[in-house]
């Protein structure tokens, strides 16, 4: 997997500068969900809260920020509202995977992916810690 630790993204409330190296592996940066724009990916977000004791901050970056972690194809039609489409991307809490031929489907199981790859860390972490 490509890392790169150029910051590129900055907290709206505390103002620390994160690099996709940060946002994939800090336990501090939480995936919550997505959002996507029918017509063009550019308007759409991966949502991300920084969780610190002194920040508790929701913030957004494009889906297309992540494509050189996408190891699956990516088509290049928008599935988005047709009646083969089950409608996970219309809500940022809908956490389901879609298994649908669209450009939207493998962003969305990177992140399912990366919520349960830090879901893992934290509970192995607190096994540790026992």
């Amino acid at each position: 997997m490509i890392m790169d630790n150029i910051k590129f993204k900055q907290c709206p409330k505390c103002e620390t500068w994160f690099s996709r190296e940060d946002i994939l592996e800090s336990l501090n940066i939480i995936p919550l969900g997505m959002t996507v724009d029918e017509e063009d990916s550019t308007l759409s977000f991966f949502y991300f809260n920084h969780k610190r004791p002194t920040c508790d901050t929701p913030f957004t970056i494009p889906v297309r920020r992540f494509e050189p972690f996408i190891t699956e194809p990516i088509p290049s039609k928008i599935n988005f509202g047709n009646p083969s489409c089950e409608g996970h991307c219309t809500s940022m809490e809908d956490l389901m995977v879609c298994q649908q031929e669209c450009l939207y489907a493998p962003f969305r199981r990177f992140l399912l992916k990366l919520i349960d790859m830090k879901n893992n860390i934290k509970t192995l972490k607190r096994f540790i810690e026992q």
